[in-house]
């Protein structure tokens, strides 16, 4: 009989059948033909600078090479500024912090994360931001973008106070974009909505353009003196995601945040000699449970206070594989322990469902549901998700002695978390998957923001920006100094044009 277990797993398997060792090219996939774009241009544009994507750092740089007096047009696949985007960005030394008495030491914060990543990054990239970050507060409030005044370190999350507030929730388009945006057109700037970028143009080894699709399927080509890519990377993308890891494959991540960031930019890149560095960086993100039912989702949540934290968390062998409140300690830990697995489950029983519980009975029963399981007993349980039987009997008999003890001699989780035993019938389990608001780098770049070879020798006239080169993390995003990919973004975008305003 084949389960819904049976048909997810087939599914993930034949995704990553089709990838190469690597993770990034898909091998059994003949190249897309690539359309004659010069052969269908119905119009031609010369300026100086053209910026794709008009996101946070796409408009930083179109600003500022405004301010230094050059040509530029950004343009966008999407019709409005309006979207979803972060709730602030770091800063150390705005006058924000001065007029409160926040005094920070970029070096202590420097010498922090070079710490936390293990020496795996270039420090001078944090350096480099961070010196430039108090100004570029001072800056975006001189150029109209609205702060509240409140500077912390992100209720709590953070270990600095560098996070500085938009109003609203997740709606810097209102009061980042839209006045970056206004200020930019009303300086000379052009903005093209609903315009692809798809193809750069090249002259021997530099790049001189690029060429875009607009809504009518009209192909403009763009003459320039440089490129900027800030389209976001490929987070938005299952298929790009699935390409490049291995244990991501569609089904498995979903992004809940900009989902035009569909690796066009990043793409791109590549055929000219940009290299891919996505298995280098991490996700904005971290793991919960997409089941039908709204309310079950807590069931897989990370947050603070989720019954997630409460459950037991095995993986496609029935074993448990972390702590389960992890994301106490730092926010990409749970992320980082899933991906270590083929599937994972966020396990609990009727006593713990509560008032759920009716709602868990018909959700498991749900064959169109792959995302959410249930059992009579743990034998039923680990024969809906695939998992050998007497391995997920022991483990939660040996979580459920942890509980009684209230130690968790494993992976040591909080006796807090330790809130409940395991042990009537029916029992579930609550898929876990990627839920993240993007990937956050993918392209190699130098501290200017040049797109490099492997050789680390730049690109001529190409630039990547914002989260399509972000170069502050590896592995996994640390919230300890909040704010700091919004803050790249600003930084990566006028740290490009003014490069590009040194060199032109």
């Amino acid at each position: 009989m084949l389960t819904r277990k049976d048909f997810l797993k087939g599914s993930a398997t034949a995704a990553l059948a089709a990838t190469t060792v690597t993770g990034v090219a898909l091998a059994d996939e003949a190249p897309a033909e690539q359309p004659d774009y010069a052969a269908q241009v119905s119009e031609t544009k010369d300026v100086d600078l053209l910026i794709i994507g008009a996101g946070l750092s796409g408009l930083a740089a179109g600003v500022q090479a405004i301010d230094d007096g050059f040509k530029v047009t950004i343009i966008d696949t999407i019709k409005t500024l309006e979207r979803r985007g972060p709730e602030g960005l770091a800063g150390v030394g705005s006058f924000l912090q001065k007029e409160q008495g926040i005094d920070l030491d970029v070096n202590e914060i420097m010498n922090r994360d070079a710490k936390f990543f293990n020496y795996r990054l270039d420090p001078l990239t944090w350096k480099d931001m961070l010196e430039a970050s108090g100004a570029n507060i001072d800056w975006l409030a001189e150029k109209g973008v609205v702060f509240t005044g409140q500077v912390d370190n992100y209720r709590d999350m953070g270990e600095f106070d560098t996070f500085h507030w938009f109003p609203g929730d997740h709606v810097a388009w209102q009061y980042y974009s839209t006045p970056m945006a206004d200020y930019f057109t009303g300086h000379g700037g052009e903005i093209l909505f609903e315009t692809t970028g798809v193809d750069l143009i090249t002259d021997g080894d530099a790049v001189v353009g690029a060429y875009a699709v607009n809504a009518e399927g009209k192909v403009i080509q763009f003459n320039a003196k440089a490129v900027v890519l800030a389209t976001g990377g490929c987070g938005g993308s299952q298929e790009e995601i699935a390409k490049r890891f291995r244990t991501l494959p569609v089904g498995r991540y979903f992004c809940d945040g900009y989902f035009t960031d569909d690796g066009s930019g990043l793409n791109m890149a590549l055929k000219v000699g940009g290299v891919d560095v996505c298995i280098q960086r991490c996700f904005l993100g971290g793991v919960s449970c997409v089941c039908d039912d709204g309310d079950l989702r807590a069931f897989g949540a990370t947050r603070g206070g989720s019954k997630g934290l409460n459950c037991c968390w095995v993986n496609q062998n029935g074993e448990r594989y972390c702590n389960e409140a992890s994301a106490l300690e730092f926010s990409g830990a749970p992320l980082n322990a899933f991906m270590a697995q083929e599937e994972c489950y966020s396990i609990f029983d009727a006593a713990f469902a509560g008032d759920l519980l009716d709602k868990a009975i018909a959700q498991g029963a749900d064959p169109e549901d792959v995302n959410f399981f249930s059992g009579e007993t743990l034998e039923e349980l680990a024969a809906a998700i695939g998992a050998d039987p007497e391995k997920l009997a022991a483990t939660i008999a040996q979580y459920n002695e942890y509980v009684e003890a209230g130690e968790d001699k494993m992976f040591n989780k909080p006796a807090e978390y330790l809130s409940a035993k395991f042990e009537t019938g029916p029992f579930f389990a609550a898929r876990l998957v990627a839920v993240c608001h993007g990937m956050v780098g993918g392209l190699l770049v130098n501290r200017d923001f040049q797109v490099v070879r492997w050789d680390f020798s730049p690109i001529a006239g190409l630039y990547a920006t914002g989260t399509e080169s972000n170069m502050n993390y590896r592995e996994t995003y640390t919230i300890e100094v909040p704010g700091t990919d919004a803050c790249n973004t600003v930084y990566s975008g006028r740290r490009a044009a003014q490069h590009f305003a040194a060199n032109a």
